[in-house]
């Protein structure tokens, strides 16, 4: 049976796109944090690497020393407790990371025999679904739909488009002027540098996105 070895891991790569891409395929992922874009973006401030494991694919952490769930085909518990026994036969902790919660709800007796489970509250916030932002209904999202009934009202002729390549020395300047101005909660770094390599790799990584203009400016 093949052992899992970190020596066998390696930094993520334009070019491998298809073939980690075909691995969240077969499985289809319902966390964001598994898709190609942005592993690549934030890879760096992470240092994020990755292997093949008896047909998954391993995601790993170094700096914050953990795995996130294998990907490729359906997992069973046996298969994050060999992980995590790999592991830390090398001294690391053996923890994992954005484990699906589906996952662990059918599967949390055996995995509370080997490990402490936890639930991510704060990144509960990232998730809103499709029609609640779309009416922007409920008391959680008062706030956000006063914020744009204000913004209307201080610029009518605002506008919409599809973000290009043209418009990313504007981002440019807006992103730099936000961090000038936030420079004092000095936590946003891995933010800005996983921003500017977004917009490095723009049209290789195929991203998208909305630009919002209001008198003449982003």
């Amino acid at each position: 049976m093949e052992h899992f070895s970190l020596e066998k891991m390696r930094e993520i790569r334009l070019e491998d796109r298809p073939e980690i891409e075909s691995y969240f395929r077969a499985v289809e992922p319902v966390l964001s944090d598994y898709n190609f874009p942005t592993l690549y973006c934030w890879a760096p401030c992470y240092d994020l690497r990755w292997s093949v494991w008896r047909g998954y694919l391993v995601l790993y952490d170094r700096k914050e020393d953990f795995l996130f769930q294998p990907w490729g085909k359906p997992i069973e518990p046996t298969t994050l407790f060999d992980l995590s026994d790999a592991l830390r036969a090398e001294g690391r902790e053996g923890k994992f990371f954005l484990i699906a919660s589906e996952f662990v709800e059918t599967q949390r007796a055996a995995l509370s025999a080997r490990f402490d489970l936890q639930l991510s509250d704060p990144l509960a916030d990232y998730i809103y679904q499709t029609e609640k932002l779309e009416e922007l209904s409920g008391e959680k999202l008062r706030k956000k739909k006063n914020l744009i009934s204000q913004f209307s009202r201080a610029h009518p002729g605002h506008s919409f488009a599809d973000l290009s390549e043209g418009h990313i020395p504007l981002c440019r300047d807006l992103a730099e002027r936000w961090y000038e101005k936030n420079a004092h909660l000095g936590k946003f770094a891995c933010e800005r540098e996983a921003i500017a390599r977004s917009f490095g790799h723009f049209r290789a990584l195929r991203q998208e996105g909305v630009v919002l203009m209001a008198e003449g400016r982003l």
